[in-house]
Parts: C-alpha cells; sequence; structure tokens
C-alpha cells in the first residue's frame, strides 16, 4: 500500500499552479520589510534605493547602487558581484559570482534573502500560530482551513519538532467544534496504562481502580482527539484504535458497556506509516482509516522564508514585547539546516533571550556554539579507507566527495544526508569542486576535485 497515493476524497489543489524562481527578503532591520519578494523572469539589479521589491525596501546605506545582478535558467539562479563595496555572500561565502538553487541564502548590505519557487503572486500566511511568509506555509495553511470543518480523519505528517501538533491545534480551532482538544501520545505509555487513559476504566477493574475514570476519549466528545505518533502505537493499542475510528465505539477498561465518541480524530507520525506497514510494524487497515485526508509539514531547511519570522514571533512572546535580531545572528539562523526542526529553533532563540540586553538578540557564543552543533553531521560513517565526515562549517575537499559519491552509487541525498546538510547546499559544493554528481559511478574513485574551502 503506498501511502503517498492519492486519496479520492483528498482534493489537491496546487498542482496547476505555475512556480518561477523567486527572490524572497528573509532579514531586514525593518521587520515589516520581511517577505518582500520579486520574480526573477528577467535579469534582477539588487541595489541601493532600487524599486523591484518595493518603494523604499532597498534604502540600505550598506548596499552599493548597483550590488548584484541575479539572472534565472530554468531552476539554477545565477549571481553576479556588480563590484559592490561591502561584497555578495552566498551561503556564507563571499563571491564575485556564483550560481544559487532553491532555499540557498544571498546576503547583501543589512539584507538578506532566499532563493525559492512560488506563484508570481499569492496572498501572503496569515495565521495567530502558523508564522512565515513562504509559499510552503500558504500552502500548509490553505490545507488546513480546507479539511478543519469536515469530519474526516487527518494524518498530519512530518520530521521530529516541525510542529505537527500546532497544525493539530489548528484544525481544531477552525473546526469550530464546541468541545476541547485533547492530545495523548500513543507510544508514551505501557498498553495497560494507555488503554486505562484512553478509554477510562470502571471501578474494581484492576488493582487501585477505586471509582470510575473518565478516559481521553470521553473528554474530547464534541472536541477533537490528537493521537501524537500513532506510528510507535503497539499493535494491542492498534486494534483498539482501529475500531474507535472505524465504529466510533470503545470499551472503558473492566466494562461490557460499549460507549460511543464524538470526538473529531486527527493523528501525527513522523516515520513512513506505509514502510512501518511492509514491515509489518503497523496495521494496513488502521492506515487506510487515519490517511482519509493527510497534511504534510514541510522540514524548516526547505522553506528558509519562515525562519526569522518564527524566531521574531518566539522572542517576542518569551520577552512580553516587540523584538528585533541582529544582522549576524539573523544570518547564522538562515544558514542552519535544523535538523530538529522549529523545536530546535525555537530552543535557540529562547536561549538567545536569555542573553539579550532588552529586545535585540545578538549571536553570542553560546548560541553560535549551538548553532555549530546543528550543523554537524548527524552521524559519523565508517568507510574504509576513507576518513569520517567530521566537517563542521567547512566544506569536504573534491577528491573525498568523489569517493564518498562513487561508494553511495552517485546518490546525492544519502551524501546529504551523511554531511549533515541540504541538498542544496550539496550541488552548490559539488559545483564549486567542479564534479557532476551524474557522472560518478561506483569503483575506484577518480583523480580530481578542487580542495575546499572554509565557509
Amino acid at each position: 500500500m503506498d501511502e503517498t497515493a492519492p486519496d479520492p476524497l483528498q482534493v489537491h489543489g496546487h498542482s496547476g499552479i505555475a512556480l518561477v524562481p523567486t527572490l524572497t527578503l528573509v532579514y531586514h532591520p525593518d521587520t515589516r520589510r520581511i517577505g518582500a519578494r520579486c520574480a526573477l523572469e528577467e535579469v534582477v539589479v539588487i541595489g541601493r534605493g532600487a524599486g523591484v521589491m518595493g518603494v523604499g525596501v532597498l534604502d540600505d546605506d550598506l548596499l552599493s547602487r548597483q550590488h548584484v545582478a541575479i539572472e534565472a535558467r530554468g531552476s539554477v539562479v545565477s549571481v553576479r558581484d556588480l563590484g559592490s563595496r561591502n561584497g555578495t555572500f552566498v551561503g556564507g561565502d563571499r563571491v564575485e559570482a556564483a550560481t544559487m538553487r532553491d532555499g540557498d541564502v544571498l546576503a547583501v548590505g543589512s539584507l538578506a534573502f532566499v532563493v525559492g519557487f512560488a506563484p508570481r503572486s499569492f496572498a501572503p500566511p496569515n495565521d495567530p500560530l502558523l508564522a512565515g511568509v513562504s509559499f510552503a506555509l500558504a500552502r500548509l495553511i490553505e490545507d488546513i482551513r480546507s479539511v478543519a470543518r469536515e469530519d474526516a480523519t487527518v494524518l498530519v505528517r512530518g520530521e521530529t519538532g516541525v510542529g505537527k501538533e500546532v497544525v493539530a491545534r489548528r484544525l481544531h480551532e477552525l473546526s469550530e467544534r464546541r468541545g476541547a482538544f485533547v492530545a495523548i501520545n500513543c507510544g508514551g505509555l505501557p498498553d495497560g496504562v494507555l488503554a486505562s487513559e484512553l478509554f477510562g476504566h470502571v471501578a474494581g477493574a484492576f488493582s487501585g481502580a477505586g471509582k470510575d475514570r473518565t478516559g481521553l476519549v470521553e473528554a474530547a466528545n464534541a472536541g477533537t482527539l490528537f493521537l501524537d505518533e500513532i506510528g510507535d502505537a503497539s499493535p494491542q493499542l492498534q486494534v483498539s484504535l482501529l475500531r474507535l475510528l472505524q465504529d466510533r465505539e470503545y470499551r472503558p477498561v473492566g466494562s461490557s458497556q460499549l460507549k460511543r465518541s464524538d470526538a473529531r480524530f486527527t493523528a501525527a507520525s513522523h516515520v513512513r506509516l506505509d514502510a512501518a506497514v511492509a514491515s509489518g510494524a503497523f496495521r494496513e487497515d488502521l492506515l487506510a482509516r487515519l490517511r482519509r485526508w493527510v497534511i504534510d509539514v514541510p522540514p524548516l531547511r526547505t522553506r528558509r522564508e519562515d525562519i526569522i519570522p518564527i524566531a521574531l514571533r518566539v522572542a517576542t512572546e518569551k520577552l512580553g514585547t516587540s523584538a528585533k535580531i541582529e544582522r549576524s545572528l539573523g544570518v547564522a539562523l538562515l544558514l542552519c539546516d535544523w535538523p530538529d526542526n522549529v523545536r530546535g529553533l525555537r530552543a535557540i532563540v529562547e536561549n538567545a533571550c536569555l542573553e539579550s540586553e532588552g529586545a535585540v538578540l545578538g549571536l553570542s557564543a553560546r548560541v553560535r556554539q549551538q548553532l555549530e552543533e546543528r550543523s554537524a553531521p548527524r552521524e559519523q560513517l565508517e568507510v574504509s579507507n576513507v576518513d569520517p565526515a567530521i566537517y563542521k562549517k567547512r566544506r569536504p575537499d573534491g577528491p573525498y566527495l568523489i569517493k564518498r559519491l562513487a561508494a553511495l552509487d552517485g546518490n546525492v541525498k544519502e551524501l546529504a544526508s551523511e554531511l549533515g546538510v541540504a541538498r542544496n547546499t550539496l550541488y552548490r559544493w559539488l559545483h564549486a569542486a567542479g564534479i557532476d554528481p551524474g557522472a560518478i559511478r561506483p569503483g575506484p574513485p577518480v583523480a580530481g576535485g578542487a580542495e575546499g574551502t572554509k565557509k
């Protein structure tokens, strides 16, 4: 069973939208300017006072009058410094000319931009719980709103830390259901305890059950029951959940009486449930019930446009007043690949708040170290005749990249995962080293490639 197959009950409204290369302003000393964008359908020149993003947006004293020229050809965006006074930076490296891909960061003057793909125009995201300016977030919010008032069970998928519970809460708020939002972690308790927590129990059901207890299913009546990390549910719990989702009936522990539930069910998983079905760890019939509507929450590294808006909202919540972020911290946040997603960003920003003077957050030594730790490879490699990939804020050299690509049969995605970087970053490294990943074949590594430089 393919978990990603289109469901007849789910409407896909984005397939016909034409996307064009886009430059989005993601850091500006005036936070009101964040989110300004322009399509890269012709050569665009960024410079002080230029009007390509609206009147006054590029009035930055650190920009030259003609600072950098940007041109898109297909999915590749070319950047050329025009002899600027303060330089042009791509991915943290100063460049005279460079190519950029989806998600890459361009920093000039006091400003920072992200290259992406979006419609020529779309309604900017505007949500009280989900902060950001990206098209990816706009689509996510549209998905939430389109199903919020339906009774269909919703499966929210995404990596750890992307905010799946926030999405579930937003679904509940927009559903206008009068009951409560109730959450339970399906892998957090043993079967016996979890059954009692979920379905309640009657007096005498087991030792210590001195009186009847209402379970979370009943507490969620007329509201929403959120089944978090459902991929971790035990076989016994999966059977109980199947009956609950199929017949909306359940039985309290120790009771012979069936009860009906009026709750709306949402579930979340960071694991691919189709793979769990294939391995026998998850019931196929339960997955069929769960995926009546699927919402995928994109990882933070694929929507860098949202990093600064999220950081500003977290800082404002923490400090109780409108916050600002210094450029050094803003660029460092933008360049991080965020393996722990929004949860990790929140932790970093909260730490920056603790060390800030007033409402202006800077890049302290502690925060810098924490960001570097998140940029390190997630696991070391054990490869014969190849040193482990212990690169921290440094590009591997050309010969190493060739060796690893050959060992991985040219799989760029796997190598990016090993190095703890986004594929876009790895493609940029390969281009700078003069390596064509499509030409790499398994076997003895070939000589060549340029030495990498520190970022």
